[in-house]
């Protein structure tokens, strides 16, 4: 098992990394989503998505599919990819950046402070946690909770 690269979440300003929360393949239908092929066993999904939360919303901003030696679109086609490229708006056409997570309810956690392995060299830990509480894309609520609730609730 590989430590995966986490997406991330720009929020007030600050950049932190998602330890647990949306996913891009949540809002594309099975059939439809392409195929990411991962090169790398840091990235098993074969792409990193970007988050951002502004003025009250859950936005998706960036999905990098730099790890994928092909991927599928919607539409059959079959694209080689050599390098890191931006798949935002192959993914959602029909909208423009940055996508509104409409199809996004439930909790973003992400880790706030420096980071330090506990037991596991794979799964990075945090002092503190900030939780967004997300309802159809909209924010509804911040938290912050210590290490000792990770603990509690993730051991």
């Amino acid at each position: 098992m590989t430590m995966q690269i986490r997406d991330r979440l720009s929020y007030d300003g600050v950049d932190y990394y998602i330890v647990e929360g949306p996913t891009v393949r949540e809002a594309i239908p099975v059939e439809e989503f392409p195929e990411f092929r991962s090169i790398t066993t840091a990235s098993d999904r074969g792409y990193v998505s970007t988050w951002l939360i502004a003025d009250g919303f859950l936005y998706l901003t960036s999905v990098n599919a730099g790890w994928s030696s092909h991927m599928t679109y919607r539409d059959g086609r079959v694209v080689t990819i050599s390098e890191d490229r931006e798949v935002l708006d192959r993914l959602f056409p029909e909208r423009s950046s940055p996508v509104l997570a409409d199809w996004f309810t439930g909790e973003v956690i992400v880790g706030n402070g420096e980071s330090f392995f506990g037991r596991s060299p794979y799964f990075a830990l945090y002092p503190r946690y900030l939780i967004f509480l997300v309802y159809r894309g909209k924010l509804l609520a911040v938290d912050e909770r210590d290490a000792e609730w990770w603990n509690r609730i993730y051991s």
